[in-house]
């Protein structure tokens, strides 16, 4: 009976959506709200890193003492942890400082309120999909991450320079190679249907996307849509600079996290409310959407607007624009700003953590209700297959 009554709240959690109660709420709650939203992501991934171990609080590490003695253990790990939990925060602090500006500059914009529903459900989402990959820190996942990184560091005091170039031309070289697996990555997670499902159909859920709406993929592995795993992210650059450079694995590794951290900034400002309108305006900013990827370009590519899906998308690069256009992905932003959102989902749940989960539930139960000769398909078919038997077989119910 206990059972029940837990498993029966459990349900009423999961189902519950704040849109339907929007129009309930005081002024002072929706703002309070607003304000829960912006600092809760933050706040979350601080406290993930204080709980992921019990003496991590307590203790400094550098680049350098890491690089010098990895081990596979939490101990060992805790330069990895430091990164992962330093791009993350810093990703959530440049969201969180954007995000009241690009909200007020929308509902003005538009003569509509503030959308703090969006705000609420989205940011906690994202909150929760990186909490998932801190928390699988501690478990065997976290044992293959360790020894990935001290596969790479290992690998780093071994490696001797090809060709020595100016680290400049190096960084500037890296840059752009980045950006080429970048597209490679995100263009896989657009037609990979696991991908898709799991990592990256939820950053293209937001219907009133600003940078306060933006809902980050896991980024801490493969699932990652675009950004690659954080192994491959700070790792594979950093391989780049022993390679061809006369730089240390504490040099290396910096390089390689300045790299990603300038990401998350141009991350945030492409998909911004505000930046769109301010380069449709400026024609000088707007020129500068001939090279880089930046202002409204990445904006379109959250399109739902059927000229715009022209590969299972468009605009695929972070960073420069020549890729989608050699390549035949490119779309040329349109001065109105275009709806976002799903193709066939007019309205996202307003759940958080439905919105975060509610696509792994249902792969799994896909390949729970079909027969195992169906599961490459249900796992890396294009994202449109539909197994033979369905999540869902009771007619109109949804998770």
């Amino acid at each position: 009976m206990l059972f029940k009554k837990s498993l029966t709240h459990i349900l009423n959690i999961y189902h519950f959506d704040i849109f339907n109660y929007s129009d309930k709420l005081s002024l002072q709650a929706k703002r309070f709200f607003i304000v829960l939203s912006l600092l809760l992501p933050p706040i979350m991934i601080l406290l993930g890193f204080l709980v992921i171990g019990p003496d991590l609080n307590n203790f400094s590490y550098t680049f350098a003492n890491f690089s010098e003695s990895p081990e596979i253990s939490i101990e060992g790990s805790r330069g990895a942890i430091i990164l992962l939990f330093g791009l993350m925060f810093a990703h959530q602090i440049v969201s969180a400082a954007l995000a009241p500006i690009d909200l007020l500059v929308r509902a003005r914009h538009e003569n509509k309120p503030v959308a703090w529903e969006d705000c609420f459900v989205f940011s906690i989402a994202s909150a929760l999909i990186g909490m998932t990959a801190v928390l699988s820190l501690i478990t065997p996942i976290g044992n293959w991450l360790v020894g990935m990184v001290t596969l790479f560091l290992n690998a780093f005091n071994n490696i001797e320079p090809i060709v020595t170039l100016p680290f400049i031309w190096l960084a500037i070289i890296i840059y752009i190679l980045d950006d080429v697996f970048f597209y490679i990555g995100h263009r896989c997670a657009h037609n990979i249907r696991v991908i898709w499902k799991l990592g990256h159909l939820q950053h293209h859920r937001p219907t009133n996307l600003t940078s306060a709406t933006s809902v980050g993929d896991s980024p801490a592995f493969f699932l990652d849509g675009g950004a690659g795993s954080f192994v491959t992210n700070i790792f594979g650059k950093a391989i780049f600079f022993k390679l061809f450079s006369e730089v240390d694995t504490s040099s290396a590794l910096g390089a390689a996290f300045l790299i990603a951290s300038l990401k998350i900034i141009n991350h945030t400002v492409s998909h911004s409310y505000s930046a769109y309108l301010l380069f449709s305006k400026y024609k000088l900013l707007a020129m500068l959407e001939r090279v880089f990827v930046t202002g409204r370009i990445h904006y379109v590519h959250h399109s739902k607007l059927p000229q715009h899906n022209i590969a299972s998308g468009c605009n695929f690069a972070a960073q420069f624009v020549w890729i989608d256009k050699f390549l035949g992905t490119y779309a040329e932003p349109t001065h109105e700003i275009p709806a976002t959102g799903l193709f066939h989902e007019p309205m996202p749940p307003g759940n958080p953590i439905k919105f975060a989960f509610d696509q792994w539930i249902k792969l799994g139960r896909e390949l729970y209700f079909n027969s195992p000769k169906y599961w490459l398909k249900i796992l890396f078919a294009d994202p449109s297959y539909e197994p033979p038997n369905p999540a869902y077989p009771i007619k109109n119910f949804a998770v």
